[in-house]
């Protein structure tokens, strides 16, 4: 039990000394290890499975738009592709292939004006 102690004592002490060093919390620091790890299983997975853009779930702020992906099998993917103007759309498309029309129109309009 004793050395279980020391084991975790060091481990939060090395937690709470990155964190002071890149002046955050605890929390935050951890929350941003959880999401690097999701990230890189996103990685993994895309690598593995290969990627397709779900062009009709997309998301229209004020001055871009986003794409969710996922593999090939239809697992999500934790990634957006995102566009701020209507030239990073048409390389997103020579990318990934054609969106449909509709869709397209309305996201060179969204990011145009």
């Amino acid at each position: 039990m004793r050395y279980a102690s020391k084991r975790y004592k060091a481990k939060v002490s090395e937690l709470h000394t990155k964190a002071r060093s890149n002046d955050m919390s605890i929390e935050l620091w951890l929350e941003l290890k959880i999401r690097c790890s999701e990230l890189k299983e996103s990685r993994r997975l895309r690598d593995k499975e290969g990627q397709i853009i779900i062009w009709e779930q997309l998301s229209i702020d004020d001055n871009m738009v986003t794409f969710p992906m996922q593999t090939l099998k239809g697992t999500p993917l934790d990634v957006l592709s995102v566009c701020f103007n209507a030239e990073s759309f048409i390389r997103l498309q020579q990318s990934y292939g054609e969106c449909p029309k509709e869709i397209a129109v309305k996201v060179i309009g969204s990011l145009e004006n």
